[in-house]
């Protein structure tokens, strides 16, 4: 229960203004964490274009961070939400890499909120 009562304290920092960017003629939306660092990574996540008002809406964020299949979730383009580490490139979500990033998120995730506790 510790960690359900941390999380959304640490979701609580507010999200910087996003910004549109183009990766290989796909529109995409960023919305960065200000200067909030979680075990020296900084998260950013990313939602097509479409999802835009879900995205900015802070319990959509919440539930991406408690949902390992929604920040992972496969949708027509492929992609739906992925988190960025200290400027890794774009990871695009296939179903062949699904379960890798799947389990690199919530291992980061779980390390941050016990770092942070």
């Amino acid at each position: 229960m510790k960690t359900a009562t941390k999380q959304p304290r640490l979701l609580d920092e507010v999200f910087s203004k996003g910004k549109n960017i183009k990766e290989k003629n796909i529109s995409f939306y960023t919305i960065q964490k200000k200067e909030v660092v979680f075990n020296k990574y900084n998260l950013i996540t990313i939602v097509p274009k479409k999802r835009i008002p879900r995205a900015v809406d802070r319990n959509y964020i919440k539930r991406v961070f408690k949902s390992e299949y929604q920040s992972c979730g496969i949708i027509k383009n492929k992609l739906i939400s992925v988190f960025i580490y200290n400027g890794t490139p774009v990871k695009k979500i296939t179903k062949k890499n699904k379960l890798d990033i799947l389990k690199e998120t919530k291992n980061l995730l779980k390390t941050a909120l016990a770092t942070n506790e």
